[in-house]
């Protein structure tokens, strides 16, 4: 088994992990057979089969949503970062 520190991590999409999962219900292999056999973190192969099973991977959904235009509220915000430091911030209106 590769040590941890060699090992490459992946990222997939959503897209991905559903063509992984198509060649795993048809692959006829356990979960941990399939993930061995491919090289995947079982942790991440079955957090993603639950995903795609329940509907909640976020393909197709929108990143982004386009806000109605106008002028800009303004707003302040204030964090106490502790030891006497004061993060102000404040937006005025546009």
């Amino acid at each position: 088994m590769e040590d941890l520190e060699t090992r490459k991590r992946s990222r997939r999409s959503a897209a991905e992990w559903q063509a992984i999962m198509a060649r795993y219900e048809a692959s006829g292999l356990s979960g941990e057979g399939f993930c061995e056999a491919e090289g995947i973190g079982k942790s991440a192969f079955w957090r993603w089969r639950r995903r795609l099973a329940n509907g909640d991977a976020g393909v197709g959904k929108a990143t982004f949503v386009e806000l109605a235009g106008g002028p800009a509220p303004s707003w302040d915000a204030e964090l106490d970062l502790g030891a006497g430091v004061v993060l102000r911030v404040r937006r005025p209106r546009c």
